[in-house]
């Protein structure tokens, strides 16, 4: 959900899947109740992606959720691509140890 992937003006993926929260504090449960505009009143909460991605394209900036990241910068780490480029890489490693190694006559 990059830029470079999705210019400005572009069609980016739907949000989906959800965000569980814990431990909450009366003060955290207030400014998320302005989220999906409803209150929370317990410590734990579930938010919906697709309702937030929603509710933030209502909003006066008419952002999604995709596009509210992309302004407030790098916060999360894709761990799937983590996941992926360390995968590659040990692969890499093991193509250059296995050509470096002699081979039995």
């Amino acid at each position: 959900m990059d830029r470079r992937t999705h210019p400005p003006g572009t069609q980016r993926p739907a949000a989906d899947g959800t965000v569980e929260l814990h431990d909450l504090s009366a003060e955290e449960r207030q400014a998320l109740s302005l989220l999906p505009a409803r209150p929370l009143t317990t410590a734990t909460a579930t938010i919906r992606l697709p309702d937030l991605d929603t509710r933030l394209r209502s909003n006066a900036l008419a952002q999604g959720l995709a596009e509210a990241l992309d302004e407030l910068g790098p916060l999360f780490t894709d761990r799937r691509a983590a996941r992926d480029a360390a995968a590659a890489q040990r692969a890499g490693l093991w193509s250059a140890a296995e050509a470096a190694s002699p081979r039995p006559p």
